[in-house]
């Protein structure tokens, strides 16, 4: 019977890229008896020769793609939900923009100022030939960018509370993230929550100015590795599956810290609030 799997043609690092795909992981990553690991190559020549393992490691592998499905299904419907929700508040600040411009217009109309009327004209014009959302491809919401947008919702209470501050912070965000569609979450939060402060500023006294702007963070500074176990391994569980797919997808090993350390800070966030 001809081998599944061309062991002996593979290099090491196709070998353990082709075991991984049936359940095989490294030394650093095994959590079973460390005398019953193999390598890779060792892993791939017994798969050829046990139809029954490779039949169960499919099973686990469907097991998990139907999760990772079910998890990207709820995502995609934040997504719809977000994107619905920012254009209906970008067109809304829009008209509201342009409503504000007319008025001043036909009192300057009024009051004979031409220049006052041009220079209006002007930024009438420039609204107009704004980027709307539907021109732009909209990029997925990562997990990093909605444990950010959950923390920002925890400290910043107005959002919610108000529908106006909510639609201008939802036009910023949108219109900050289509022209930045690299820049994280949690910076383009804070630029549109400035922004809407500053389109705002009778919503918002110095006192709440000031808690608004703040960063939260009272008392000692916590560390990821000092939030309590139970949550903690909610946490690692999650930055463990998408560690993961990342690697399965052959993302770069810098990438993948970078996301491990803003994954965990933003959880050190979220926990925080």
């Amino acid at each position: 019977m001809e081998n599944i799997f061309d062991v002996e043609n593979m290099s090491e690092e196709e070998a353990e890229k082709t075991a991984r795909t049936i359940g095989w992981r490294p030394k650093e990553e095994f959590n079973g008896d460390e005398t019953k690991f193999t390598d890779a190559k060792v892993f791939l020549d017994k798969a050829n020769t046990n139809i029954p393992m490779l039949r169960e490691n499919a099973k686990k592998i469907e097991q998990r793609n139907r999760i990772l499905e079910e998890k990207l299904n709820t995502v995609n419907e934040q997504i719809q939900a977000l994107t619905k929700r920012a254009e209906e508040a970008d067109r809304l600040g829009y008209e509201r923009a342009i409503r504000d411009i007319e008025a001043r217009q036909r009192k300057a109309v009024a009051e004979g100022d031409v220049d006052a009327f041009d220079d209006l004209q002007k930024q009438k014009e420039a609204l107009n030939v704004k980027t709307t959302p539907q021109t732009q491809t909209q990029k997925p919401i990562d997990i990093n960018e909605q444990i950010a947008i959950q923390v920002f919702e925890s400290q910043n209470p107005w959002f919610k509370a108000d529908a106006e501050l909510n639609q201008d912070m939802c036009g910023f965000v949108l219109g900050i993230k289509n022209r930045n569609p690299n820049m994280p979450m949690a910076d383009v939060l804070e630029m549109a929550k400035q922004r809407t402060i500053k389109a705002n500023p009778d919503k918002f006294t110095e006192q709440k100015a000031n808690a608004v702007l703040s960063s939260g963070g009272n008392g000692a500074k916590m560390s990821y590795a000092s939030i309590p176990a139970a949550e903690k391994a909610g946490f690692d569980r999650e930055l463990e599956k998408n560690v993961h797919d990342m690697e399965l997808r052959g993302v770069a090993k810098e990438k993948i810290e970078q996301f491990k350390k803003e994954y965990q800070k933003n959880c050190l966030d979220l926990y925080s609030k």
